[in-house]
């Protein structure tokens, strides 16, 4: 066997790539099968939640946001896995540039759309903390002034015009930042000339008369083996690759990351501080000593909620954000080093020096970055007891419970509303109310 044919026996072997043993492929098929599944079902139940409850058409603007984080994290389920999978496991040998620019660059879209919706979250739900007051009397005026309860349904609709607006800039954008992408990625085939090219640096002139028999076993082989299309950005400067992947990476991961984790530790901060309020007032009055260890409990729930979401986006992207970071680098440092003065190269970017682990690192922690899609439904939607509500009285779990108490005082004070009301106890399933997730 002469040296070419070693070299494409190694690239196409699972020796050059571990994600080709069978039970390294079986495994990621199974996992990201799972994630699928499992995310879009979640979401799909939320989205069709908040659908029959009606906050998608007249409710709140955290809701809307909510909502379009569902279709976000299921279009990721049912398109981006498949797409994935078929493309990094199945490495298909006819791509054209059209396939790979349209491909890349929507794969791209969800997870930008999916990143500024947990932003807008975060801060519609610090506006509803620390400013509940501010659209609550716009809400009253605009009702008196029609004479009616019109006003707060316009209001209404008026904050999820809003909100549809914000998420429709938010796709705007993701589409904006994604057309680099597609403007710059090819579709280039692994060839034997690759191999053939190598030679003819490496072997000295002295011997170049034995590659008269190494190119027509490479061009026969060539005839016999399909070879593996790969979508590859070719930028016309390596820099400009690597500041566009930094201003992405700022602008995807680590702003909706600073800016959430700023927020929702400010509204910590507050009920925390609400909460001291009410202890120093039970001296004053023994009914404050009730309110006081509900909102004690409600506040602890909060905090769970809060680092629960902040710990679960940053656990999910954070690793594959920071190794998707370290191979544009890597490919920065090694793009103007001489073929003749580098180990062997991926035939299929030329950019970063092989590693038998790259793909299956890569497609583990995409995996991670992809298992959010079965978070955020508990986080934003089960934890809402609203949506929970609508889906135990819709699924049957409700029963009918009595109270002991003909009148309870009930603290609403979470990460998204505050107030005290006094409501009558009747044996009912839950009802719902209109509230921000």
């Amino acid at each position: 066997m002469n040296v070419s044919e070693q070299d494409l026996e190694y690239f196409l072997s699972s020796r050059f790539a571990t994600h080709r043993y069978p039970i390294n492929t079986a495994t990621i098929i199974t996992l990201y099968s799972t994630v699928a599944v499992v995310g879009f079902i979640e979401n799909a139940i939320i989205f069709s939640t908040l659908l029959a409850i009606g906050d998608l058409r007249g409710g709140s603007a955290a809701n809307v946001f909510v909502g379009a984080l569902t279709v976000s994290d299921m279009i990721l389920c049912v398109f981006n896995v498949p797409i994935q999978l078929y493309y990094e496991l199945g490495e298909p040998s006819e791509m054209s540039a059209t396939t790979c620019r349209v491909l890349f660059a929507s794969l791209g879209v969800p997870t930008h759309v999916s990143c500024i919706l947990i932003l807008l979250i975060a801060i519609d739900r610090y506006r509803s903390v620390r400013f509940p007051t501010v659209f609550t009397s716009s809400s009253v005026t605009s009702a008196s002034s029609t004479g009616g309860g019109g006003g707060s349904v316009a209001t209404g609709s008026m904050r999820s015009i809003t909100a549809l607006l914000l998420v429709l800039l938010s796709i705007l954008f993701s589409l904006l930042a994604a057309f680099p992408v597609a403007y710059y990625t090819d579709a280039q085939q692994v060839s034997t000339q690759t191999f053939v090219d190598d030679l003819n640096v490496s072997v000295p002139p002295s011997t170049t008369s034995s590659l008269d028999t190494v190119a027509p076993v490479a061009n026969d082989m060539q005839d016999k083996r399909h070879f593996p299309m790969y979508c590859v950005e070719q930028w016309p400067s390596p820099l400009r690759r690597l500041i566009y992947s930094v201003l992405v990476v700022i602008a995807q991961f680590l702003t909706p990351l600073i800016v959430t984790l700023i927020l929702y530790a400010h509204i910590g901060w507050w009920l925390a501080h609400r909460r001291g309020q009410l202890y120093r007032m039970q001296k004053t009055s023994t009914s404050h000593i009730q309110l006081a260890a509900r909102l004690e409990m409600r506040t602890r729930r909060t905090h769970r909620i809060l680092v629960g979401i902040v710990a679960c986006f940053a656990g999910c992207w954070t690793p594959w954000t920071l190794y998707s970071l370290y191979l544009e680098c890597t490919a920065y440092a090694i793009a103007g080093v001489p073929v003749d003065e580098m180990a062997m190269v991926d035939p299929g970017s030329q950019d970063v020096a092989v590693d038998a682990n790259l793909k299956t690192t890569d497609l583990v922690l995409k995996l991670f970055a992809l298992s959010s899609t079965c978070a955020n439904p508990f986080l934003y939607g089960w934890l809402n007891e609203n949506i929970r509500k609508s889906i135990i009285r819709r699924t049957g779990l409700c029963k009918k419970k009595s109270t002991h108490h003909d009148q309870t005082t009930v603290i609403s004070m979470n990460a998204n509303y505050s107030h005290v009301d006094k409501v009558t106890s009747k044996p009912h399933c839950p009802t719902n109310r209109k509230s921000h997730p």
